[in-house]
């Protein structure tokens, strides 16, 4: 349980790290009308009856009020019922009301929580309303015009709507952010973000893709692993009993190591994040 921790507070941690640099670009992005954000805040929370809970993002706005992002595909009633709990033990950490987001690509069915004497309607934000398409042949108009470009545009672009799947998107921003920031660390976050963001809207064909569309160098590399790290817990913890469910990690953690070392990551950094020995990994190659 302690390894499964570790991994989600990487995860978490890089996502917060690269989504600062566009805290407050993202709010005028979406056309919200609220407070500058002033900080980050603690994601982690420790409950009576719940040992840890995790949120996706929270932040403190210069307003004394928060706001707390989730990034969902499919939203149940048990999400909902989650995302009010976060928000109640939230506001009473921080002793502040709470705003929370929820973006995703699709309509849902589910839009809030209610019952005799809950009432809980977050703001659901659908990007998938968006026309991908559209404003990929105007970012790439403007790239050829020498005109300016939006570059938070291209951290969502992955969840339009569009005729290309959520990894070959995704695979267009790694190709345009080289043209649209001059400042290689920012051209690292955005592409970074733009991952983490997409990586909850990926089916396993997918994650394939984006792991060919992701070009890692020696900065990248270690928090990508973290990312792959969290995509094989959350495909393991999908097998029906313990044993399939273990089987199922290990032979995502050789996929991983297969796809690592065809990239030419060192042996050492593949065995750190996939816990595999050096001896099975000699196999794998």
């Amino acid at each position: 349980m302690g390894k499964l921790t570790e991994i989600h507070q990487n995860y978490d941690a890089t996502f917060k790290e690269v989504f600062i640099l566009y805290r407050d670009k993202t709010l005028d992005f979406l056309n919200l009308k609220l407070a500058k954000i002033a900080e980050p805040l603690n994601t982690e929370q420790v409950e009576v009856e719940v040992t840890k809970s995790y949120r996706d993002l929270l932040f403190g706005l210069a307003d004394n009020t928060g706001l707390h992002m989730e990034w969902q595909a499919e939203i149940s009633q048990d999400d909902m019922l989650r995302f009010l709990i976060y928000n109640a033990s939230s506001s009473k950490s921080y002793k502040m009301p709470f705003l929370t987001l929820i973006f995703t690509n699709k309509e849902q069915k589910v839009k809030s929580y209610q019952n005799q004497s809950l009432n809980f309607s977050p703001v659901i934000i659908n990007l998938g309303t968006r026309d991908g398409d559209a404003l990929l042949a105007e970012i790439k108009d403007k790239l050829e015009k020498g005109e300016p470009v939006n570059e938070i545009e291209l951290v969502y672009l992955p969840l339009y709507k569009s005729s290309k799947t959520v990894a070959e998107l995704f695979k267009e921003v790694t190709e345009l952010a080289p043209r649209v920031i001059a400042d290689k660390s920012k051209q690292r976050k955005l592409v970074l973000l733009a991952a983490l963001v997409a990586n909850k809207f990926m089916d396993e064909k997918e994650y394939e893709q984006l792991w060919e569309a992701m070009e890692m160098n020696t900065e990248d590399e270690i928090i990508i692993l973290k990312v792959a790290k969290k995509v094989a817990r959350k495909k393991g913890r999908q097998e029906g009993i313990k044993e399939g469910r273990q089987a199922g990690k290990e032979e995502e953690k050789r996929n991983i190591a297969k796809q690592l070392l065809n990239k030419g990551i060192s042996f050492d950094v593949i065995v750190e994040a996939t816990a595999l020995s050096a001896q099975e990994l000699s196999k794998i190659r």
